[in-house]
């Protein structure tokens, strides 16, 4: 019983195996992409990586008080 069922995935391994061969390259081409995208995201000036953080901080301000808002009036912020 078990042998059957052994000779039946063979095919489906091999398959398998043989996705993944052919997947190899582009999971290389997809992490040279990530890569690149990294780099390009970095700043490259000092002044736009400050604004960057002061864009963080005021939208975690923003994001803290609406938090705020809904626990003090949680019926006029329910959409929020």
């Amino acid at each position: 019983m078990r042998a059957k069922s052994f000779e039946k995935s063979k095919p489906i391994r091999a398959k398998r195996v043989e996705l993944k061969e052919k997947m190899a390259p582009l999971e290389k081409v997809d992490q040279d992409l990530r890569d690149a995208i990294i780099k390009a995201e970095r700043p490259v000036l000092p002044e736009i990586d400050q604004e960057r953080a002061m864009i963080q901080k005021a939208l975690r301000a923003v994001s803290v008080m609406i938090l705020v808002l809904k626990r003090r009036m949680p019926r006029q912020y329910r959409l929020i």
